[in-house]
């Protein structure tokens, strides 16, 4: 997931397009695995400090990408200016 999230926000594409990447390759990924979505998300809500390093070495690299992405809109005027992550 990772790579298709780097490799979607790393084209020349405009903006736009990239994020609409970056969803593809989210929905497509996650879709095919809707265990995996369930782990996602949780980790997300929960930012226990308790995590599993395992788990904080895989999720916060994809949560981390998505951020940029996001936060690149907000810079764009794409997306409120709001914290991406709440």
């Amino acid at each position: 997931l990772l790579e298709r999230i780097r490799a979607a926000i790393s084209t020349s594409a405009a903006l736009p397009e990239r994020i609409e990447a970056v969803v593809h390759a989210w929905v497509t990924y996650i879709g095919a695995r809707p265990s995996l979505a369930r782990i996602l998300l949780r980790e997300v809500a929960e930012a226990s400090p308790a995590r599993s390093p395992s788990v904080v070495r895989h999720v916060e690299p994809v949560i981390a990408a998505v951020e940029q992405v996001i936060r690149e809109g907000q810079r764009a005027g794409i997306f409120a200016s709001i914290d991406p992550m709440h």
